[in-house]
């Protein structure tokens, strides 16, 4: 921190703090509890980066010697979680599993399901392109097909079963992993990713 290479905010400083009452506690003679305050510190040194050259050599031999350059910069105040709508979410696993139950029945034989299908597919598509804006060639996939299939009114041949199959299959794995964010709704803090975290 004295060198700049650490902001002075919140966790910081309790680290700070928690390292002056380790230094009490030693100097009465009792005994300290020091492996999560160290854990801490590894985390905060890797979030140093290396310092200048002639600058922090302590910083730069621990650095050195746990092998912290390997670990990324952790961005503790990006909010990772929490990011996603409740509502489209319930929303999304409603038309996904009625896409599929009728996806199945189309797959199966049942030609009159050719509309519905299409018309549950452009409702897929639509929230797979709120949740996850990046999906889109997925979700003009998925268009495609819907259009083809209103316009043929027949099942969908054994290749293109397999693809909306793995499609689908992507989509709900997505909609579990939202599902997990919304449960750890919060913001990361010191700690998450590879790197050593703190506590505090």
């Amino acid at each position: 921190m004295a060198h700049g290479l650490l902001p002075a905010d919140v966790y910081t400083k309790r680290v700070a703090s928690r390292v002056l009452m380790v230094y009490a506690s030693l100097s009465k003679g009792q005994d300290a509890q020091t492996e999560r305050l160290l854990q801490d510190m590894l985390f905060f040194c890797t979030q140093a980066g290396d310092p200048p050259a002639g600058q922090a050599p302590v910083l730069a031999a621990v650095r050195a010697g746990f092998g912290l350059q390997r670990h990324p910069h952790a961005n503790y105040e990006k909010a990772y979680f929490g990011r996603f709508d409740p509502t489209l979410l319930a929303q999304a696993r409603k038309r996904l599993a009625a896409a599929a139950e009728l996806w199945s029945s189309l797959v199966g034989g049942d030609k009159q399901k050719a509309k519905p299908v299409a018309d549950q597919f452009s409702l897929v598509a639509e929230s797979l392109v709120q949740l996850h804006p990046g999906s889109q060639p997925l979700a003009q996939a998925l268009g495609h097909i819907a259009k083809r299939l209103e316009q043929t009114g027949q099942p969908p041949s054994a290749e293109v079963a397999m693809e909306v199959a793995h499609g689908r299959a992507v989509f709900a794995g997505s909609l579990c992993l939202f599902r997990y964010e919304r449960r750890r709704n919060g913001r990361a803090h010191p700690g998450a990713g590879p790197a050593p975290g703190p506590s505090v």
